[in-house]
């Protein structure tokens, strides 16, 4: 299991990668994102 502070680097990957954006209504979240997630086991 990974550390917080190793969650959010892969979640500041993803926002650099666009693999999330942040809009008005809330995230966008791309299909590899749950990919990257799955790689990592958070």
């Amino acid at each position: 299991m990974y550390e917080r502070e190793e969650q959010d680097e892969v979640i500041e990957f993803c926002l650099k990668h666009d693999l999330i954006k942040k809009t008005d209504q809330g995230y966008i979240i791309k299909k590899e994102f749950f990919e990257i997630l799955d790689y990592f086991n958070i």
